[in-house]
């Protein structure tokens, strides 16, 4: 039996990395080119600041790290919600740009991520780089991947478009409705889990 058992496990993880294997390889173009949006606008921003040592550059608010939590938030979850809620309506036009095929939702990610960029290098001027880690790193990463994930999803019907033009398949199928469902689970769970992190760093302050 319990031989019997780690068959049916070793069974599910080969299925699972498998089928995480080929979701990869149909979308690599639209999670290569979506990563490569987060990491030039946010880094390229950060690097172009250090090398120029603009001491002028403006801060903006980073979430909730400036706004600060009212007393009266002091659940984990009604704080994580508040954060996920805030990012989500954040993001929102980077998911509306679907309609545009991605194009709008390059644009607008781009500027997020020079924001976001200039924000933490002006923060990174007044406070401890250890500081700066605490408050962005654990949840950033995951945030990054959120924000890679919805540009992901924008423009993926236009890699379908221009594949289909080129005779290279046919419009839509089923699997690309299946892979853009997916795109955007992962994206919802990989903001919330950015949220539940920034909320539990907050409390503990």
């Amino acid at each position: 039996m319990s031989q019997q058992g780690d068959y049916m496990k070793i069974k599910l993880y080969h299925s699972n990395y498998n089928w995480l294997k080929l979701f990869i390889k149909r979308n690599f173009r639209v999670l290569k080119l979506a990563l490569l949006v987060v990491f030039i606008s946010f880094f390229g921003t950060v690097l172009f600041l250090s090398i120029n040592n603009d001491m002028n550059a403006t801060t903006i608010p980073l979430s909730y790290l400036e706004e600060g939590i009212s007393d009266s938030e002091n659940d984990v979850f009604a704080v994580c919600f508040s954060i996920f809620s805030h990012n989500f309506i954040i993001l929102l036009p980077a998911l509306i740009g679907v309609f545009s095929l991605g194009f709008l939702s390059i644009i607008y990610v781009s500027l997020q991520g020079y924001l976001l960029g200039v924000s933490i290098y002006s923060i990174s001027q007044t406070m401890s780089i250890s500081t700066v880690i605490k408050f962005t790193i654990f949840h950033g990463i995951f945030e990054m991947i959120a924000i890679a994930l919805v540009t992901a999803f924008a423009i993926k019907p236009a890699e379908i478009t221009i594949e289909s033009i080129r005779g290279n398949r046919k419009f839509i199928q089923k699997q690309d409705l299946i892979d853009m469902v997916v795109l955007l689970t992962m994206y919802i769970i990989f903001l919330f889990a950015a949220s539940l992190i920034e909320g539990l760093i907050l409390l503990n302050i």
